[in-house]
């Protein structure tokens, strides 16, 4: 769990409102402006720290914009092990060891699990109506591999 220094927090947020409330014209919105960048700054932000050993374990960081994303990539894990026809699909696959469809092994390919470095949050993204069982085997893998580093 997250542990806050609050008297800490908005004594920083109240210094950092005295600096720009001659730009903003109104203290409460100066104090409003410099509270959520003071919160933004405690909650989220990895560290390059864990930004490197996720890397390490297979993730890719991906920027554009405001975007800064580190990307999932569970064929560099050993929890999906495929092998291929000559055609190039999917003939057999496992997931930690335990045989799943072929089709399983598709969608989990097809999912995007990331976390964005603003907010430390990690995402799945799919495309399929309802709760996804593939989902959620993705995210606890996902997951696991963020708390190891933690």
């Amino acid at each position: 769990m997250l542990e806050v220094n609050y008297s800490k927090l908005f004594r920083d947020a109240h210094k950092e409102a005295r600096e720009i409330v001659n730009e903003v014209g109104d203290y409460m919105i100066a104090f409003k402006i410099s509270l959520a960048d003071q919160w933004k700054d405690i909650k989220g932000n990895m560290s390059e720290d864990k930004i490197a050993k996720l890397e390490k374990q297979g993730w890719s960081r991906w920027t554009k914009g405001n975007f800064d994303r580190l990307y999932f990539n569970v064929q560099k894990t050993d929890v999906l092990d495929l092998e291929y026809h000559n055609s190039g699909t999917i003939s057999e696959a496992t997931w930690n060891g335990k045989e799943i469809s072929n089709g399983e092994a598709r969608r989990i390919l097809a999912m995007k699990a990331y976390v964005d470095i603003a907010d430390g949050k990690l995402y799945i993204r799919y495309y399929r109506n309802g709760d996804s069982d593939e989902a959620e085997m993705l995210r606890k893998v996902a997951q696991d591999s963020l708390d190891s580093i933690a």
